[in-house]
């Protein structure tokens, strides 16, 4: 799917979670027309229980992305503070993993 995509700047694809982004309403409005053009042509169905538009505030790939940043979702780091104490290395691995895949390829 990303090859369909790969053409629109601020435009994030996982797999089959995509997520647009934009700094003005104006600007997303375009995004979004251009959005709509490629999907229309390309044939690909979204999901109207995933969708979410024109959104301040949103979870994306286990994290919550607003105009103030990035953060892990509340449920993330609780099951990072309650694990239990594993052996060092195995904790560290473990911890790495939490962390590490959420976010992996969103940068600020």
């Amino acid at each position: 799917m990303d090859n369909y995509f790969n053409q629109l700047e601020n435009c994030i694809v996982y797999i089959d979670d995509i997520l647009l982004y934009s700094r003005t309403e104006e600007d997303h409005i375009r995004l979004l027309e251009k959005f709509i053009h490629i999907i229309t042509h390309s044939g690909i169905s979204l999901s109207k229980k995933k969708a979410e538009i024109m959104k301040n505030q949103i979870e994306f790939l286990g994290i919550q992305i607003d105009k103030n940043g990035i953060k892990m979702q509340n449920h993330i780091v609780q099951k990072i503070i309650n694990s239990e104490e594993p052996d060092r290395y195995k904790k560290e691995i473990t911890i790495i993993f939490r962390i590490g895949k959420p976010g992996q390829g969103i940068y600020t």
